[in-house]
């Protein structure tokens, strides 16, 4: 012994390495110790770091009663290096839980003093917890009384916290949950954490379904008689687009960490973990993929009708062309035979040099016709980098797709056409100038729109039906028909012509042109400042910013063959005060009824907020020829009063005016009841049929009614009457005069 005291290092390894197999002692011999917090009601300073009491087979009796649990020695936890020491504030919790069979080392050899703990032994994973502590070295539960288990718990534990006290904790989750949760795989980012994280799904379905909602477009008319190939491309364009704009700011705010934070709150107690902050960017990422797959989408679609626009384009340019050839090859035979003829007064010699003439331009013909699918094929070919490359500008530099942004978006797509074929037949028919009379194809294809309205159908297999004055030709989802303006042929071609003369000598210099092709043109969407306030350009007022401010809901009345009809919204079911308050639309207050109308007009419901859905309503109008009010509109009727609409003007308080007959019913007697949803009772008349002919409801002038600050509602109550539709029509309540009394004054003699 002596020998081997003097022969000893005091070096670790080198004197040997005394390793061990222990188990964590159970909670009442660490103190507050166990759960890394400090206890008040113990006489001890703050929990030391990474020290727990262990009791060492084979060294350690295992008689508690020899050796009692609380006289245990203490073992240091020795972390790895991605654990962090706590200096400079990183630091990772430790996670030995009483009963844990855990692996070390004496750090002091044969004396056994300073144990260390090197990790620790798993154990089968299971969501029912243990018995209490019996004896040592038998397994027991791991729960202590500041980690209790809860009655659902969730396989796993949250990542890594800081702090050098704090604890990881089940998650205490409804059972609902924990199924869920517990049968998804672990997530794939958890190796990176060290640390189990369940894989706690988010719903990509609902987040990939979400932009295919309300608030989208429908383009409705096909190619017709009515409505030219260019005309109808160029609308489905800017339908896409649109569509585009609202996908990508739904799927946007999805990628808000706020809003991921609330999703989670319940299962992640919205706390700023690691886990928290992997899962964020798991979602975001996401989003991100369904934003450039959504982009991919629309590129495809824009592509194929710009393909469509092109092929036409083509087409009536070599119909142009040869029109314009065969005119000049007929002056040129002419010319030459009248010349020749002149001199010899032979036909035959006359007619051989017209020929002759004529066949000088044959040859460039031909080429011309051969290489017109070439040409065509690299337009094509250029086509999508160039749609590409306008949706990346648009994304990047515009927060709000405004109409005059996507008519220059739509300009950018027919200056890559134009120009391309421009340029691509420039070498073909260099030859033909004399026969072509100075035509330049260049301005053919930037003249007015009647120039390109004779375009052929691009959709061979569609229906060519006539669209006639009651149908409508978009609808919005969620909000119903939409009033279609003037051509958008003419007024796109206008902006690409100056988009195209603002890049002389400016090609490479202004942002965004070369890298797209240096065909576009230059256009407000290239520019970060369109969505700066007050932006300003050579090709007008087009700002592309946040709305500045919302102008409320507007209603168009359209259609129907006549014009001059005006109206306004009523709003009740109010939600919010002042600039916050939202409601539903109740009523229409009809200002003009207009006239002309042969079929019944569609009422466009315009939120400029665009954050209202769901009203729809219906016009009525008076067909009967001896009306003072004959094609007019006489009503509209709320049929559904949708939600969240903007209240910028609340408007004067509204009560019953009229109540319009939808359908009469049958088998209803004079004594039925009518009331709607603010008390009001209504008199009726029917007929001898039993139809409902008239409602009158209460006079506002004269009676104390109640103003109405929801949809009407109105209810016949009847023993027997059946199928009555009825709408209460909303005014703004009228002077109140007072209940009118009868008064009866007998007249005498005096005497």
């Amino acid at each position: 012994m002596i020998e081997e005291s003097i022969l000893k290092s005091n070096f670790v390894g080198r004197d040997g390495f005394r390793w061990w197999i222990g188990q964590v002692a159970p909670e009442e011999a660490q103190g507050s110790q166990i759960n890394q917090i400090k206890d008040d009601k113990e006489d001890q300073s703050d929990p030391w770091g990474n020290r727990i009491k262990v009791r060492i087979m084979g060294y350690h009796s295992q008689d508690p009663e020899i050796l009692p649990d609380k006289d245990l020695p203490w073992a240091q936890i020795l972390l790895p290096s991605t654990a962090g020491s706590g200096g400079g504030g990183i630091f990772r919790s430790t996670r030995l839980t009483p009963g844990d069979s855990v692996f070390g080392f004496f750090l002091d050899g044969d004396d056994a003093q300073l144990p260390v703990i090197l990790g620790i032994f798993g154990r089968p994973s299971t969501t029912e917890p243990l018995g209490p502590y019996s004896k040592p070295f038998k397994p027991y539960t791991g729960f202590t009384s500041k980690n209790q288990p809860s009655k659902y718990f969730l396989n796993t534990e949250v990542g890594s916290q800081e702090g050098a006290r704090s604890t990881s904790l089940p998650l205490d989750l409804t059972k609902e949950l924990v199924d869920k949760v517990n049968t998804a795989k672990l997530s794939s980012l958890v190796d990176k954490l060290g640390a189990e994280l369940g894989e706690i799904k988010f719903n990509q379905e609902k987040i990939i379904s979400s932009f295919d909602a309300l608030g989208s477009i429908i383009d409705t008319p096909t190619v017709s008689d009515g409505i030219s190939a260019m005309e109808l491309a160029s609308r489905e364009i800017k339908t896409e687009m649109t569509n585009m704009s609202k996908d990508l700011k739904v799927l946007t705010e999805k990628m808000d960490t706020e809003t991921i934070k609330a999703q989670f709150a319940d299962v992640l107690g919205g706390i700023n973990t690691e886990a928290f902050k992997l899962k964020t960017k798991e979602i975001q990422g996401f989003v991100k993929s369904q934003i450039e797959e959504r982009k991919l989408n629309a590129k495809k679609h824009i592509e194929l009708l710009g393909g469509g626009i092109a092929k036409d384009m083509m087409g009536k340019l070599q119909g142009e062309l040869a029109e314009k050839a065969n005119n000049g090859l007929k002056k040129t035979y002419d010319r030459v035979f009248a010349a020749v003829f002149a001199a010899t007064k032979k036909r035959s010699i006359a007619k051989q040099a017209g020929i002759a003439a004529q066949a000088a331009f044959i040859n460039p013909l031909k080429d011309f016709g051969k290489n017109v699918p070439c040409l065509l094929q690299n337009v094509l070919g250029g086509l999508g980098d160039a749609i590409g490359g306008i949706i990346d500008q648009l994304v990047d530099n515009v927060k709000n797709f405004v109409s005059c942004i996507i008519d220059q978006a739509i300009g950018g797509i027919l200056n890559q056409i134009i120009g391309g074929l421009t340029k691509g037949i420039a070498p073909f028919i260099g030859g033909l100038s004399k026969i072509l009379g100075g035509f330049s194809p260049g301005d053919f294809l930037r003249g007015k729109a009647a120039n390109l309205m004779s375009i052929a159908s691009m959709f061979k297999c569609k229906p060519e039906t006539k669209l006639g004055a009651e149908q409508v030709q978009q609808k919005l989802l969620g909000v119903g028909p939409m009033q279609h303006l003037d051509s958008l042929v003419d007024n796109i071609l206008s902006v690409a012509n100056t988009a195209d003369s603002l890049t002389e000598g400016l090609v490479g210099a202004v942002q965004g042109i070369s890298g797209l092709g240096g065909g576009l043109g230059v256009f407000d969407f290239m520019n970060p400042s369109v969505s700066v306030p007050g932006f300003k350009s050579p090709l007008g007022e087009c700002y592309g910013g946040p709305p500045l401010e919302c102008a409320g809901v507007k209603l168009n009345i359209f259609g129907g063959g006549g014009f001059g009809a005006k109206a306004g919204a009523i709003f009740g079911d109010v939600i919010g005060e002042g600039v916050e308050a939202v409601g539903s639309l109740i009523g229409i207050d009809l200002t003009s009824g207009g006239s002309g109308y042969n079929a019944a007009p569609f009422i466009e419901i315009v939120d400029t907020c665009k954050q209202g859905y769901g009203a729809t309503a219906r016009a009525v109008v008076d067909f009967d020829p001896d009306s003072p009010t004959y094609q007019q509109v006489v009503d509209v009727i709320v049929i559904t009063p949708g939600e969240n609409y903007p209240i910028k003007d609340p408007g004067e308080p509204v009560v019953v005016d009229h109540v319009t007959i939808v359908n009469p019913g049958e088998d209803y007697d004079k004594d039925d009841k009518v009331t709607d949803n603010a008390g009001n009772e209504y008199e009726i008349i029917v007929d001898n049929f039993g139809r409902i002919i008239k409602v009158i409801p209460p006079n506002s002038a004269m009676v104390s009614a109640p103003e109405i600050t929801e949809f009407p509602e109105l209810i016949v109550e009847s023993k027997t009457g059946f199928g009555a539709i009825l709408r209460a029509q909303l005014k703004p309540r009228p002077p109140y005069q007072g209940e009118v009394k009868q008064v009866i004054d007998c007249i005498s003699w005096n005497k």
